[in-house]
């Protein structure tokens, strides 16, 4: 059996793990808030920093918002970032104003809060917009400190932006009486000028993470924004605007409408959604609506049936100069769909292309011919035998905009749809259809299984096998029982998900190792963990000369399989389909924390015992040779009642079992009832 002092190292190479994954990833803490300097154990570049670090603008009225800009040079992307505003007079003074993001992690330095931000991930970036907002009652210079780093020993601190002024006026401040004496040309008769309205830029929320505040006559771009920017909460607050807000609008009456989300038509908070209506042109007026960011796409498919594969795909996405154009593919199964020119012998194939994108979301809305032909393939219409399909994703970067596999989930109408009756009365479709069910059912079984069940089977097989001795099931130890029903429990568990995943994507994964090794690690996982059943079926005698072989590999085999379930789900938080706030991560690594705490300290009580009962001759520490094979210990030195300490462990089981339950139940809400959007996050 593993000795107490292997189990803490194990214990202190997992929690080393977590620390080295998360401590660079997550960004910076705030620790870092006076220094500015990463704790990546090296010092900083003394070179220039190859990174350019920019405003929107130089002048900024109080309590109002502006952008920086951070954008790499010619060096590698960037990894991690951490960006304050101090006062130019005294820089050593803390941090000022706050910041608003959806996507990054919020510093709170001092009383203030969200007066820093950094990175949320550790993905390579080329541009980073973020978000400031100044304080009601500031009334002077401050310039942006920012720290950029390049790779884990690689970092720059001390970077600088242009200086802000910040007054009530949001204007430079007057020069002083007898230089502008000096510098003004002869007096002349003037009439004080209006103050003049502020500038647009001077407050850029409504791109980056929705308004706070709504002025009449507020014009908008249509022009996406730039990279990483951030998205609101929701879309149903441009109901009442013209454009994006008007695409709900006549879903009941005058077209037909179809979602990716059940339901969020009538909530007027899709985050995608195609519409259709026939004219008399016998064309079709066509929209595809839906969530944005600069190199995606938003695609509908059309097709025989509802798998995909040899179907017509119609979609939106932006060109170099940023307009949005109709292109076309064809698909071809569970790959990147290829663009493919069509045509049509009725006219022009796509016309009266119009776009708007505002806030994150984008409308693309264009008249469409009814029959047209891609790859020799006819396709029309008007046919009553078509299913729509939706989905979003990434596209190449090359001049074709190749749209890649699907981000998320797509979904599929769960019967033919009859797009050329839209005019005689819509109907809102999205009953049975590919919803994501299947991702969610997946990745509730994985959390029950990695974080519930494998983990209290485990800890009842290391420390209570000494613990309600003489109470039998069915001739067996309690602990035994309890120890074999778990894993069992979560052999089953873990092949059930696999079942859901698969169905789910209708075979293997398209996500590269490269990009995500979540799916293979899972194999390997679950590969372990049904290895393990067959193990202990086949296991020898307790007498015989090979049993310490078996309790090692059964040992090894199953602490590997744990270890690496934890690890893969710590790796499905960044999935698209999983769709989790990024603070899903705390959630986690309070739960590897205390099941170190909980290893450390059960191992700490174990010596303890270990040392009194050799004192007795009577050592309840078990050896890779004694267990039996009905979890009974074999031997003349089998003990006759509970080892001491029984009542510590039992108590620290009661706690631990409690802790558990709490953080499955709290992850399989999260995953059950995701997007992130419903979750507060920010």
């Amino acid at each position: 059996m593993m000795t107490p002092r292997r189990m803490t190292l194990l214990t202190g190479l997992l929690a080393a793990l977590l620390a080295a994954g998360c401590g660079y990833h997550m960004g910076a803490p705030e620790t870092a808030c006076s220094s500015m300097v990463p704790g990546h154990g090296s010092a900083p570049q003394q070179t220039a920093m190859p990174y350019t670090v920019s405003v929107s603008n130089t002048t900024l009225r109080q309590g109002r918002r502006l952008m920086v800009n951070l954008k790499r040079g010619q060096l590698l992307p960037f990894k991690g970032f951490f960006v304050q505003a101090r006062r130019v007079r005294d820089p050593n003074l803390p941090a000022v104003g706050r910041f608003y993001t959806k996507q990054h992690a919020l510093v709170r330095c001092g009383s203030t809060l969200a007066s820093s931000i950094t990175h949320a991930d550790g993905k390579p970036k080329d541009e980073v917009t973020l978000l400031w907002e100044s304080p009601d009652d500031l009334d002077e210079d401050v310039e942006f400190r920012v720290t950029m780093v390049q790779n884990f020993q690689t970092f720059w601190v001390g970077g600088r932006s242009e200086p802000v002024r910040v007054s009530a006026s949001g204007r430079e401040p007057p020069q002083p009486a007898a230089a502008a004496a000096a510098a003004a040309p002869a007096p002349a008769a003037t009439t004080a000028a209006p103050e003049p309205e502020e500038d647009e830029e001077h407050d850029m929320t409504d791109i980056l993470v929705g308004s706070r505040r709504k002025r009449p006559g507020r014009t908008t771009t249509e022009a996406p924004c730039t990279e990483n920017c951030e998205q609101p909460t929701t879309s149903a607050a441009l109901s009442s605007r013209s454009g994006i807000g008007s695409v709900f609008d006549d879903c009941l009456l005058s077209k037909g409408c179809f979602a990716r989300t059940a339901g969020c038509i009538q909530e007027r908070n899709c985050d995608l959604m195609v519409t259709y209506r026939r004219l008399r042109s016998g064309q079709f007026r066509m929209q595809l609506f839906g969530r944005y960011q600069p190199g995606r796409y938003l695609a509908v498919g059309l097709s025989d049936d509802r798998a995909m594969g040899d179907d017509a795909v119609i979609y939106c996405a932006s060109t170099n100069d940023g307009r949005f154009q109709i292109l076309h593919a064809y698909n071809f199964g569970h790959e990147s769909s290829i663009p493919i020119r069509a045509s049509s012998k009725e006219g022009p194939l796509v016309s009266d292309v119009t776009s708007q994108y505002r806030d994150g979301l984008l409308i693309c809305e264009f008249t469409h011919s009814a029959r047209f032909t891609i790859r020799g393939q006819d396709f029309d219409l008007g046919k009553d035998g078509l299913h729509l399909m939706i989905a979003s994703g990434t596209t190449s970067a090359d001049v074709e905009r190749r749209p890649q596999y699907h981000l998320g989930t797509k979904r599929v109408t769960g019967a033919p749809v009859p797009l050329s009756s839209s005019a005689g009365g819509a109907r809102v479709y999205g009953a049975a259809s590919d919803s994501g069910t299947l991702y969610r059912a997946h990745g509730a079984l994985m959390i029950v299984a990695w974080l519930g069940t494998a983990s209290l089977g485990m800890m009842l097989a290391r420390y209570f096998k000494q613990t309600w001795v003489g109470r039998k099931v069915a001739g067996l130890d309690l602990w035994f029982v309890a120890h074999r029903n778990l894993m069992v429990l979560t052999v089953l568990c873990s092949l059930a998900g696999l079942v859901c995943i698969l169905v789910q994507l209708e075979g293997w994964t398209s996500t590269p190792t490269s990009v995500n090794p979540h799916p293979l690690l899972g194999i390997i996982c679950i590969a372990l963990a049904f290895v393990q059943p067959f193990m202990a079926l086949f296991r020898c005698a307790p007498t015989a000369s090979r049993r310490p072989v078996f309790n090692w590999l059964h040992w090894l085999v199953g602490s590997a399989a744990h270890l690496l379930g934890i690890i893969t789900i710590f790796l499905a938080v960044t999935l698209p389909a999983a769709q989790l706030p990024f603070w899903t991560y705390w959630v986690l690594a309070a739960f590897v924390v205390m099941h170190v705490v909980t290893h450390l300290v059960l191992s700490t009580q174990q010596c303890a015992a270990d040392r009194a009962a050799r004192q007795k001759n009577t050592s309840e520490a078990y050896s890779m040779r004694d267990m039996g094979a009905n979890g009974v210990k074999g031997g003349p030195s089998g003990a006759q009642g509970d080892a001491q300490g029984s009542t510590l462990r039992r108590l620290v089981l009661a706690v631990y079992t409690l802790a558990t339950l709490t953080v499955v139940i709290l992850l399989v809400v999260m995953v059950t009832l995701a997007p992130a959007d419903a979750w507060g996050q920010s």
